[in-house]
């Protein structure tokens, strides 16, 4: 079965959704089962498509429409074929309602609903990502929920060390994103903490007083990977979030988590994980210091929760499941 992932990759940092895309490329090429082609033109059996995004552009509702009548991207190659028909199957993994994660972006949303009308099968990443599409009109049946994960390859705990219950706590946080609803404030005033040193990696928005946060630019997943090693503890604040590719990163490298009560990032951490960040932040690491290291055995014991092996396993079982006829 031929497979083809509508996203332009890149190597670079480039925000969560191109983090997992390329992880889980990686992943299907590792089956003799599916086979993963480079170009629609190749005459793929599914066909994996993005939220609204191909990660550097929009997507053209039309290639996707053209797909799911014709079988191909547009009507010259359909009329190449002679008018032949394909059954593709249209599988749309969605990222979530923009407009409750703070891009005030209607126009994203829309297309991204309107996309999804010709989806034959829809993938939510979190129970929260599916609940949000039900309260704005979503009312499809076919559909999962699966969560991320990440390249254990890349995101381990070799040579990781942990926190001695006596030094400074390494807190470290990320975004490639400066959406405000990522947390910032938070993070900023969780560096102030005596008992703190405060990391973060990404893209800090101008306008917001870093406070004591020691700031790093993006990295690539390997010098990421060794950073989150450095660290004790991941600071996740960012509201209705979807389901945070970082998280699993974090919690992949052995690191406990504290989050915002929102978003599908509850869902990753369970309350065995980690826990939820609360106003008066000294309660929060008071709970840290008391629970840190039964975190920290949860982690260990339930590593290939947060791989892509478990997810790409999940995705394949939803796309093997299906009975493609190959010509209409």
């Amino acid at each position: 079965m031929k497979i083809y992932i509508h996203y332009n990759l890149t190597e670079n940092p480039y925000g969560g959704a191109n983090s997992f895309l390329r992880a889980l490329k990686s992943e299907i090429l590792k089956h003799e089962d599916f086979r993963i082609v480079e170009s629609v033109k190749e005459k793929p059996d599914v066909f994996i498509y993005n939220s609204f995004s191909m990660g550097n552009k929009i997507i053209n509702i039309n290639t996707i429409r053209n797909i799911s009548r014709f079988g191909y991207p547009n009507y010259l190659l359909f009329s190449l074929e002679i008018f032949k028909k394909r059954k593709v199957f249209l599988i749309h993994r969605v990222d979530g309602v923009v407009q409750l994660y703070g891009r005030m972006n209607k126009e994203e949303d829309d297309l991204q609903f309107e996309l999804n009308n010709f989806a034959d099968h829809t993938i939510f990443q979190s129970r929260f990502c599916l609940e949000s599409f039900k309260a704005f009109g979503y009312s499809g049946e076919n559909h999962s929920v699966i969560l991320n994960g990440v390249d254990k390859g890349v995101f381990n705990l070799k040579g990781k060390g942990y926190w001695d219950g006596r030094s400074k706590l390494r807190v470290l946080s990320c975004s490639w994103s400066k959406n405000l609803k990522k947390g910032f404030d938070t993070i900023a005033k969780t560096s102030e903490l005596e008992f703190v040193e405060s990391y973060f990696i990404g893209n800090w928005p101008e306008g917001v007083d870093a406070k004591r946060v020691k700031i790093m630019k993006p990295m690539r997943q390997g010098e990421l990977s060794e950073e989150y090693r450095k660290c004790d503890i991941f600071l996740h604040p960012a509201q209705n979030d979807p389901c945070p590719n970082c998280v699993l990163e974090a919690l992949s490298c052995g690191l406990p988590v504290l989050h915002d009560r929102s978003g599908g990032t509850p869902e990753i951490v369970n309350g065995k994980y980690g826990t939820e960040v609360k106003s008066d932040l000294n309660l929060v690491f008071e709970e840290v210091r008391k629970r840190y290291y039964d975190w920290v055995e949860n982690i260990r014991r339930d590593l290939a929760m947060f791989s892509i092996n478990r997810a790409a396993r999940e995705y394949l079982k939803t796309i093997g499941e299906l009975s493609i006829p190959k010509e209409l």
